[in-house]
């Protein structure tokens, strides 16, 4: 079975970029919390919330994907592996923290919200306390709010909330994907549309030079004859003075 690197390891980093995500969201949360709800700093605190909320998920969602892959290819021991999945699991808890908090803060006030959390959701302090001793340092700074006792229903009903969550985030994917295929075989029929023109338009330039030479044409054979015809003409006037001239001298 190989080693594990802890040195360097792209995983632990990101986890680490995520900690610190969550304690950003966290501060971001604290500074909402005394603003008015009408006010300007309150909706743009929520804007930047938003944002980093969905951050955080797809973040998450990309340490699961690396862990899995890393456990198929043997990269990391079991023992590693299970660390990292409660980690993964860990904050996938904190995000719908977050997320409660973010959207309680509409609905009830900050005394219920916490009651609700410390209630429904959450690690026991024996799972923190093995998370701890795996050997991991950081596991968070908002492991405080998290119940003591979890029942099992609490855990489904969590797992059932982060199911939910994915599926709203993979519909809403798919719809991107759709959109984007749309906009796709539009900027497509668009590039065909404009072949067409160009071929047609080229088209148009060929005979413009065509028409163009042929008036070309034309005009130097009509200056050509224009001048012949200018020559007869002074031909005849010089034979017409030279019979005059004659006929005076004659006479």
């Amino acid at each position: 079975m190989a080693l594990v690197v802890i040195d360097n390891d792209p995983w632990l980093d990101e986890y680490d970029m995520c900690e610190k995500l969550h304690r950003d969201i966290l501060d971001l949360l604290n500074k909402r919390s005394v603003e008015l709800k009408t006010s300007d700093d309150y909706a743009r605190l929520s804007s930047s919330i938003r944002i980093r909320l969905k951050q955080f998920d797809v973040e998450v969602e990309q340490l699961s994907h690396k862990l899995r892959e890393a456990t198929m290819s043997r990269a990391i021991t079991l023992d590693e592996a299970e660390r990292r999945e409660r980690l993964t699991e860990n904050l996938r808890t904190k995000s719908i923290h977050m997320q409660r908090r973010f959207n309680d803060r509409d609905t009830m006030s900050k005394t219920n919200r916490s009651e609700l959390l410390d209630d429904r959701y959450g690690f026991s302090n024996n799972k923190l306390s093995k998370v701890e001793n795996s050997g991991w340092s950081s596991v968070g700074d908002d492991d405080a709010i998290l119940p003591e006792n979890p029942t099992m229903a609490d855990m489904a009903q969590l797992r059932l909330q982060q199911r939910s969550m994915m599926e709203e985030q993979d519909a809403g994917l798919e719809e991107l994907s759709k959109t984007i295929s749309r906009q796709k075989n539009i900027a497509i029929k668009i590039g065909d549309e404009v072949n067409v023109h160009n071929d047609i338009l080229d088209d148009i330039s060929d005979r413009m030079e065509r028409t163009v030479t042929g008036l070309q044409r034309g005009t130097d054979q009509i200056n050509v004859f224009s001048r012949k015809e200018a020559t007869c003409g002074y031909w005849i006037i010089i034979i017409l003075l030279f019979i005059a001239i004659v006929v005076v001298i004659l006479s």
